[in-house]
This record gives structure tokens, sequence and C-alpha cells, in this order.
């Protein structure tokens, strides 16, 4: 959790933003990530598979896992970024959009990139 909170403040101090929404939306999900994989991949294989690619765990698994942990994300940022300032339907249209066009960049991301030998 200190490297997620690290690694979320470095990203907050050179983007132009808000102070610690990446920071703490990091911290949220790294403490989530083991129940999260235990729940959407098996939690047989947590100790085997470091970093779950969609070769070691199947589509299904991977973006159940990859959806789950962008949602998280998105969720404590978008609510600490939309507290008290924007109509509620406005913060979900922004969740849910967001959600799904970082699936699909994952994906993207994971098939062209990360999936070459």
């Amino acid at each position: 959790m200190i490297f997620a909170f690290a690694l979320g403040l470095l990203i907050d101090v050179l983007s132009d933003g808000i102070l610690g929404l990446n920071a703490s939306a990091s911290v949220v999900l790294a403490a989530i990530k083991k129940p999260l994989f235990s729940i959407t991949i098996n939690k047989d294989n947590y100790e085997s598979i470091n970093i779950p690619t969609i070769k070691e765990v199947g589509i299904s698994k991977y973006l159940k896992y990859t959806s789950a942990s962008i949602f998280v994300f998105l969720l404590v940022y978008i609510f600490f970024d939309c507290i008290s300032v924007r109509p509620f339907s406005f913060v979900v249209a922004k969740l849910v959009l967001s959600v799904i066009a970082n699936v699909i960049a994952v994906l993207i991301i994971s098939y062209s990139l990360l999936n070459k030998r």
C-alpha cells in the first residue's frame, strides 16, 4: 500500500489536478487487490500468479478482474473529484463511460503489446 500511495502521489504531483486523487484511489485498490483476485480469478492461484494475464487466467476471468479493478479505482477517484459539485446522474454517467473506455483500452493494450511472444 505504501508503494501504491507513493506511485499515486507521484502521478498527482506530475499531473495538473487535485493532489491526492490518484493516491487515494491507488491505496484503496491496493487494499482490496487480494480479495478481488480471490473472488474474480481463484484464491488457490494467488501465490502462483503474480500479474494476471489473458493467457494465464483466460479472457473471462481477466475481464472480470480488470473491470472490477478499474471500477473500484474510478469509483474512488470520481467520488472524490465530484463530491457535492456535480449532479448524481452526471457522476454515474461519468463512472460508467470511464469504466467502459478504460476496459477497452486495457484489452487493446493487453492484446497488442503484452501478448507478444
